[in-house]
């Protein structure tokens, strides 16, 4: 009886040790048509003024490769939209003080000569891009108003955070 108990165990610990199998899988992955963007958070920065300064301040942000890298698909239709900012108020953004409740308002513009505003939650279309060149032509062009409706600030930092959604 033991002997046949271990021809039997011989017989099937012989297939696993020199029996070889064979499965297949697949390998796929699906390219789409969009954008992308390398660097996320970006500084729209007025600069240091005195307290009791008048006047605009402008500045600017624009996509290139050192700043937000925002490439897309050739000829792909996009759109951007930016939202009011986290100060927004009767229909004008606004920078906040870090520590007051004071604010300066502000801006945002399509292009350099100040002609057309992002107006808050608006969809723009952008210029489609090449295939020589992705990079998406999109800028921000800001205009900060120190006058303030003559209203008193005190001395600080002032910020806002705007959010871009960019569809296509």
């Amino acid at each position: 009886m033991k002997k046949i108990g271990l021809s039997v165990l011989l017989m099937l610990a012989g297939p696993c040790v020199f029996a070889g199998t064979t499965a297949n899988f697949k390998v796929q992955a699906t390219i789409e048509n969009g954008c992308k963007l390398s660097n996320v958070e970006q500084r729209l920065n007025f600069g240091r003024h005195p307290v009791v300064g008048q006047g605009k301040l402008t500045g600017s942000v624009v996509n290139t490769a050192q700043s937000w890298n925002i490439q897309c698909t050739a000829r792909l239709p996009v759109k951007v939209m930016l939202n009011g900012g986290d100060h927004f108020s009767n229909n004008s953004r606004r920078m906040k003080h870090a520590q007051q409740n004071e604010f300066v308002s502000y801006q945002l513009y399509q292009n350099s000569n100040l002609q057309n505003e992002y107006t808050s939650g608006n969809s723009y279309s952008l210029t489609s891009t090449t295939t020589s060149n992705t990079l998406l032509g999109f800028s921000v062009y800001g205009v900060a108003d120190l006058n303030n409706n003559n209203e008193p600030r005190s001395a600080g930092l002032y910020k806002d955070t705007v959010a871009i959604t960019i569809t296509w």
